[in-house]
Order: structure tokens, then sequence, then C-alpha cells
């Protein structure tokens, strides 16, 4: 291996402690012979090799690596992009069996080309030089930021000495990070171990946002910080101004948030059972010692303090005695002493400190135009209000699947170059998806759509239910979510439940009635986590708590409608079974269904029986999923990721706002169904109603006639729901509009002098 600084050094003690190292010989390349370095490699029993990495020659470089068989690269943090890519090479032209790059850091792929650190074009270098070859055998390791880093203040996020922690383009950004020592751990589990993987491994100590970064500081420290928030703008700006600043350009790249996390329930060390620091433990660890040595200094420097502070100095001017600030705290109910009110006073003139931009503030700066510029259908004419029928797609998915039809549309499994690298996209795709919701690869399956896929899960599980089971449905849902288990039911002669609602016009999913109808008997529950009438979001976290009280009961739910306006953890959910659309979340007609492992210990197998039953994928996927639209899920992702949910889901608030409030103030003319509110907690934008008078066919046929607003009649696959418990004509149904957050406010309030003009007759 290469490099003996802060993660070389760990990589290094790691392998050569690693108790199954065995006869494996270890070398380290260094530019020079540095006592304190002999002294470890002597440690470790580990060689010395002496080269200059950046002054040596590809073919020299090569000479060097024909002796191992593994070459692991811990150097080029300050090194000229172009020094990775001879690195590369020289390792292919050696025959070098196995290379871990010097990639250890964040998800490049879904980063893509042309961002900010212009260093990360030559890492797509690497991996296209790699992924070209079958010769050798590679490891791309990605661990997210140092932990330490975070705390540096060169980087701009965490100031101790200042109490200070700024958020780089978001307070709900989230970043991954892992300690060294850890990711050494891993690579030495990787390169003495699991010899087989040939992949990128996602590494993570810590996943945390920055607003959760700065409540560990203050709890750590014991005081509240200073909290600044950074745009992305404003980064941008800033780099603007010194365009050769090496942190600007990283602070830009992990503002924007694209690929610079993955969730730590499906990293490498997780899976692997290894132990890995958190950014908690790291800071109770490292930042009770800062302080300690900062008190010390700031008491020497004391009587300096006192003489030449500007604090002093206004203390002086009005005639009071200079004490040190922050000592002069008055006991309860007393009022403070006269040196305290001075320098308050001042403070409050005199404010040097910036201050923290609030989130409404960010809110009401939502760039509308950035995000419409990513989906080409919304130049034209028609305005898109049937958005819970299917999104628009993003630009980037549409050119991910021409350039896989252009350039990879082969069998995967191949050992031909174009094959691997398909393999490769395909895969990566699936893991995208895994490491959206939050899950392991293994626990993912892709599929034509969710129906499908609820099919395909209704019949895995025949084995399980039987004449003595019960399961309950509920009414609310698509009937995708129903038919499947309606089926199961009638098949293996068991007793169905259904679960329904009160209120006509808002029914809701209710843990306590669900816990009436539980029983020892049930098998099974399943429900939707909205309603693609309603809108309304149910209670999935309490739903899945009160549906675990029955042993082996099982939670299967429906997200389409859900997920393209929040996030989704299915761990934190704590379901069984979880499923959606891509086509309704910015991507291709795919779909994906998530099951807890434990959940799949009671599937029955639908492939081959040659195919081993370890994943989700080889149990339900009968090779459904389409290469080409797996392989662009990626992009969707990164898309998803630079745009904060905390900011689509209140722009989406103040949309359905100007609907919502405009029905609310005729209530002799229309009723909503749903949620008759705005608020965010309780709904997403899929607002649906009806006209007093009016057929919603003829109010439809009426809007589009006059317009260009295209938006749905019906009851959209939910006939139950808009039958049995709405007690509407289930043909009719209601008039639906559903928003995204690439609707503009012109565009609703269009909408809403054009609805206004069909119901009073003008139009």
């Amino acid at each position: 291996m290469s490099g003996l600084g802060e993660l070389g050094e760990e990589v290094a003690k790691a392998i050569a402690l690693h108790p199954k190292r065995g006869s494996t010989r270890v070398s380290v390349l260094l530019r020079s012979r540095k006592p304190e370095q002999l002294s470890k490699l002597e440690q470790w029993n580990a060689s010395l090799v002496v080269s200059d990495v950046d002054q040596s020659s590809q073919d020299e470089l090569a000479a060097i690596f024909q002796g191992f068989d593994t070459i692991i690269c811990c150097v080029g943090m300050y090194s000229p992009p172009s020094m990775q890519i001879k690195i590369a090479k020289a390792v292919l032209e050696a025959g070098v069996k196995r290379y871990f790059p010097w990639q250890f850091g964040i998800d490049y792929d879904i980063i893509g080309r042309g961002k900010a650190q212009d260093l990360f074009d030559s890492q797509l270098d690497v991996r296209d030089i790699l992924r070209s070859q079958s010769s050798t055998k590679w490891v791309i390791v990605s661990t997210g930021l140092f932990i330490p880093f975070f705390f540096e203040p060169a980087f701009g996020i965490v100031n101790a000495e200042r109490s200070v922690v700024t958020a780089i383009g978001d307070w709900e950004n989230e970043l991954t990070a892992t300690n060294p020592e850890n990711i050494g751990k891993c690579v030495a589990e990787l390169a003495l171990v699991d010899t087989d993987v040939e992949s990128v491994v996602y590494v993570s100590g810590d996943t945390i946002s920055i607003a959760k970064l700065a409540d560990v500081v203050e709890d750590v420290m014991g005081k509240k910080v200073e909290r600044v928030l950074k745009t992305v703008p404003d980064l941008k700006q800033e780099l603007s101004k010194s365009p050769d600043d090496a942190m600007g350009k990283y602070r830009v790249v992990f503002g924007e948030g694209i690929g610079t996390s993955w969730p730590r329930a499906a990293s490498y060390n997780a899976k692997k059972g290894i132990e890995t620091q958190s950014v908690a433990d790291w800071a109770k660890k490292n930042l009770k010692v800062h302080e300690r040595q900062r008190h010390t200094r700031t008491e020497q420097a004391r009587s300096q303090c006192l003489t030449s502070s500007p604090a002093s100095a206004i203390l002086k001017q009005e005639g009071a005695k200079p004490g040190f600030f922050g000592q002069h705290r008055p006991k309860d109910g007393a009022r403070p002493s006269k040196e305290l009110r001075l320098v308050q006073r001042h403070l409050k003139t005199h404010r040097t400190f910036p201050t923290a931009r609030s989130i409404s503030r960010a809110m009401s700066n939502f760039d509308i135009e950035k995000v419409r510029s990513h989906f080409p259908a919304l130049s034209g004419k028609q305005v898109y209000f049937d958005n819970a029928g299917g999104s628009q797609v993003l630009k980037e998915v549409i050119d991910s699947i021409v350039s896989y039809l252009s350039s990879n549309n082969v069998q995967l499994g191949a050992s031909y170059p174009i094959s691997q690298k398909s393999t490769d996209l395909f895969y990566e795709g699936s893991a995208s998806v895994a490491k959206y919701i939050n899950t392991a690869p293994e626990n993912v399956v892709l599929g034509p759509s969710t129906t499908q896929l609820f099919r395909n899960l209704s019949i895995s599980l025949y084995d399980y239910i039987d004449s003595d089971s019960e399961i309950i449905v509920s009414l609310l849902d698509h009937e995708a979510n129903i038919a499947s288990w309606v089926q199961l039911a009638k098949d293996k002669n068991c007793k169905l439940i259904w679960w329904g609602a009160e209120s006509k016009t808002n029914p809701q999913l209710s843990p306590s009635v669900l816990k009436g109808l539980l029983s020892p008997k049930t098998k099974l529950v399943t429900c939707t986590h909205t309603s693609n009438i309603l809108g309304t979001i149910s209670p999935i976290k309490q739903i899945a708590e009160t549906v675990h009280t029955i042993p082996g009961a099982l939670l299967c739910v429906d997200a389409v409608a859900y997920a393209p306006h929040r996030a989704i953890d299915v761990q934190d959910l704590g379901v069984d079974f979880y499923s959606f659309s891509w086509y309704k979340l910015y991507g291709p007609h795919i779909a994906s269904l998530y099951a807890s492992p434990s959940a799949q210990k009671h599937l029955r197998t639908l492939g081959h029986f040659f195919k081993d039953t370890s994943s989700l994928e080889n149990l339900l996927g009968l090779a459904a999923a389409n290469y080409e639209l797996t392989s662009s899920i990626p992009q969707v992702c990164a898309y998803l990721s630079s745009v904060p949910w905390s900011q689509t889901s209140e722009y989406e608030e103040q949309l359905q706002s100007i609907l919502i409030t405009y029905l609310l103030s005729h209530p002799d003319i229309y009723q909503i169904y749903g949620e008759p509110t705005p608020d965010r907690s309780r709904r997403v934008p899929v607002i649906s109603f009806t006209v007093k008078g009016f057929k919603s066919k003829d109010v439809v046929d009426k809007i589009e006639a006059k317009s260009d607003y295209g938006c749905r009649w019906g009851a959209f696959y939910s006939n139950r729901l808009a039958e049995n418990v709405c007690g509407l004509d289930p043909v009719d149904g209601v008039v639906r509009v559903s928003l995204l957050h690439y609707n503009t406010k012109e565009e609703v309030e269009g909408f809403v002098k054009v609805l206004d003009g069909v119901v009073r007759g003008s139009g």
C-alpha cells in the first residue's frame, strides 16, 4: 500500500494486525525513511518501499507494483488530479490482481462530472479505467468525510473555538462521516476476508444532518452555539471570489448534498458487525479535550484580554470596573451588574457576529426556475396538475436511459467489459433504491409496477397464510393493495377483515380502530401511507407498532402517493413490506418493494430452483426489472438529494394552501375529501373535491376546454374508498388536483380563477 498519513496509518495497522493476515507480506510505499515511521513498520512486521509517487512515471510505478497482489492507495489529498489516473494505469500495467484506489470519500458516480471540485472528474476517470477492463479486480470504499474533518475550522462547519456551527446548503443536509480508524478496519476486512468483492462499497460511521451535528456540539460543550446558514448560492459566491480555494470547492459539493450521504444501516460495516465511532462519540472524546485546552489558554491570557478587549474599552469609557466577560453572572432575580449591562447594551447596538437565517426565509427563496429546468416537459403549454397519476421525468433520467440503450444494451453477467459495466449500472440502480429508503440492497426488489409487486408478494406468502389466518385490509387503499389480498384470502379460505373509517369526507386510518380488529390469528395487515384521493398522511409508525403487538403479524404499506412528497426511512417506520412507483417520483415506469429481513423468512421463492434465495430480487423479481430503467434510478436519487425535503414540503404546503383556502371559503359550493387543511404534517398536495350541482367529469371537461390545465376526475382505482367509505359514485368520483414542487404559485392561482369561472357559469 502507499501512504502513511492519517488514513494510510490506520489501514496499514489494521491489515498488519488483522487475525486473518497469516503469512501475508505487507509493504508500505513512502517517499523517504523517517525513524518514527520505520518504528511503526517494525511493530507491524511490515516492510518499506521507498519511492516518490508524485515524481515517478507510470512505468516506474508499474515496476514496483509488479511484486504485489493487492495495491491500496492512501495518498492523493494534495496531489494533482492526474496522479490518480497515473497510479491506476500503473496498477493495470503491472497486472496487479486487486486494487483499492484513493476514493475514500463520496459517491462520485451520483455526483457526476463538472462539479465545483474539479478533482472529482479525475476520480470518475479512474472508475472508467477500472470498469473498462477485467484483469484487475477493484474495490472502491466510499466513506464520506473523515469525522475529524467536521471539526476543522478551515472546512467551515464546526468552529469550536468560536462556538459556531455553519450549515452548508441546508440544516437538514445529511452527510456521511467515518473515523479513519474504522475505515482501516473495513479496508482490512475487504483486503483479507471478502476477497471476492469487486464493487463500490459504502462505509458509514455515522450519517448525520448538520442540525443534529449542532445539537451534538451544544450537548458536548454544554452551551449554545451560534447557528449560521450558508446556502449553496452563498457558497458559490464565496468560491467565485477565491476560485482556487480547495476547501471552498469541497463546501459547495457537500452543500449541494448530492452523493454525500448514505444510511449507516445499509453500510458494509453494519452488515459485517464492525463497530464504528459516531460523530457524537468522537465529539465527546475530543471536543472536551479541546475545551479544557482552550480554557487553559484563556486563563493564561486573561490579564492581556482585560486591558485590550473592546468590552474593556467600553467599560472604561463608561467609568465601570473592568472584568472578565462572562463572569458577571447575577444571582437569580438580581439586577445585572453595571458592567454586564454595559456590555449587553454594546453588543445589541454593535452586533459583530452573523445571525443564522431562518428556515422560513430559505423557503421563500425556493428556486422554482432551477427546479423546473430539470424537467423538459414543463417548457410546453400544458400545466400538469395530474401528478398523482405520474410525475414528469427528469432530464437526467431521460439522458441516462438513452445512454444505456445507446452504449450498454447487452445481457448482464457476461465477462466482456460492456456487460460488466451494464451489470454494475443495474446493481448500482438497485443499490441506490436501497440506500434511498435506508436498507440493504438484498431487501429490495424492482418490477414494472406496485400492483405487480404486491401480486408477486401475495403469491410468495401462500405458505404463510392458512385457513385459520386472518387478513386485515384497509378500505382507504388503491386496489393495488387490496385485490391481491382478497384473492389470497379466497384461495386460502381464511377470514378477511375490512378496516374502514367513520367519516365520509375525512376518513382516516386509526391505530385504535385497528387494535380492535387484531386477534392472535392476524397474519397480515395492509394499508396506505397516503390515499391517492384523500392526500391524508397515515400514522404508519404507530400502525406498525400496533400490528407488531401480535406475534407474527406483518404490515404491508402502499406508499405510491406518499413517496413524491416526503423522505422514506423503512427502518424508522418499522414496516415489513413497503412499495412505491418511481414514475410518480420523477423517474421511469418502474416500482420497488422492500421486505424486512425478518419478513423474508416467511416468503417462498418464485424464482428458478437453482437460484439462491439470499436476496428479495431472487425471491420475487422474476427478472422483471427493466435494465435501462433500473440504471437510471441513481439520477432520481441524486436530484432528490439536491433539493432538501424540508424545502419541498414547505413549498408544496404554500401551493396547496392557495387551493384549499379557496375551496374552504365556499362551503356552499365545494366539498373537500381528506384533511381540510394545508398543514403539511397532515396531508400532501393531492386535493380532491366535488362541486355541488356538477358532475366531476363535467367540471374537468370545462376546465380543460378553456385552459391548459390537466387534472382528473374519477375514483383512481380507489373504488372501494369512493363508494363504500365516502358514499360517492365510484365512476364519477371526485375532481382531483395533485401538485408537485415543480408547479408554481401562478399556476395554482390561475387554476383557482378558471375553476371559479366554471362553477359560476362564466366558463
